[in-house]
């Protein structure tokens, strides 16, 4: 096997994930800086794919430059990470020379580079993953950061927020309610800084909640219902995993309760939020009281 076959494999994994990534070997790896027809019409369709998939158009976002050979190397990477037969120090190399790649500046590149990693981040090594997060914006941007990028991935938010589609993309994928804390409390601080800023920033925020409670309204919802029952249970909120899941839950309504004891009016223009948003808004309040309370 070849650098250019694991690349191959990953490429076409990340198009249709099932199951872990492909493991490869990086034999020939220097071919990668000038890839052949097949690794660059995999990548270009990878690259359309994931931009449907984030509903950002095609050619993504307008942009007619195609990706570039760090999306390779990422997908190099992802599949030498399963190989335990490799040298660590040889896959060290390898991270160390993608973290050094140019940031990525264009829509179809950090496009292409969260469609080759954003499947895999979950089953990869600790600093594998650390390295896809650091040189993928879009990721971090879309799950978690890696620690130190928090202002690279707000200012490709404000880029795509910039742009039509770009806006209108990022606030229905913010509004799909996410399971997992980390990602609710990222998005929460997201939020909750748009709703101080400019008035665009505002009805971003208000659009997020307003999708929020016109498609997923139920799941929504029921993570309200959940989060409320574990803070008014004192023997539930004793189980730690489920407070932090429920305080998460809280945080995340937190920019909307703001607005809607600051800004009614503002809030009002968005009559789609209904008023069945008003049980997010008192559980934000009641984990505040809670907190103030303990402190």
């Amino acid at each position: 096997m070849s650098a250019h076959t694991t690349v191959r494999d990953v490429l076409r994994w990340a198009a249709a994930p099932k199951g872990s990534p492909p493991s490869g070997d990086l034999n020939g790896i220097e071919s990668l800086s000038k890839p052949d027809g097949e690794l660059r019409n995999a990548l270009g369709d990878l690259c359309v794919l994931t931009a449907s998939r984030l509903r950002l158009g095609n050619p993504p976002l307008n942009d007619p430059v195609p990706p570039g050979c760090v999306s390779l190397l990422l997908a190099a990477l992802v599949g030498a990470a399963g190989n335990a037969s490799l040298p660590s120090g040889m896959i060290d190399v390898l991270m160390k020379i993608i973290e050094n790649e140019p940031v990525a500046t264009h829509p179809s590149e950090w496009i292409a580079r969260h469609g080759v990693v954003v499947f895999a981040v979950a089953s990869l090594p600790s600093e594998a993953s650390r390295t896809c997060g650091i040189v993928s914006p879009l990721t971090g941007l879309l799950r978690v950061p890696v620690q130190g990028k928090e202002a690279q991935a707000r200012r490709l938010a404000d880029d795509l927020r910039k742009h039509q589609l770009g806006n209108k993309a990022l606030v229905q994928l913010f509004a799909e309610p996410s399971d997992e804390p980390a990602i609710r409390n990222w998005r929460a601080d997201l939020l909750d800084a748009w709703r101080v800023g400019s008035p665009q920033e505002v009805d971003f925020v208000l659009s997020v909640y307003e999708m929020m409670m016109l498609h997923h309204p139920t799941r929504a919802l029921a993570q309200v219902a959940a989060a409320s029952r574990t803070l008014s249970d004192p023997l539930a909120a004793k189980d730690e995993a489920g407070l932090l899941d429920a305080i998460s839950v809280a945080r995340w309504w937190k920019a909307l309760a703001d607005i809607d004891r600051t800004m009614p009016d503002r809030l009002r223009e968005h009559h789609l939020l209904g008023y069945s948003y008003r049980e997010g808004v008192r559980l934000h309040n009641l984990s505040h009281r809670l907190q103030i309370s303990v402190s």
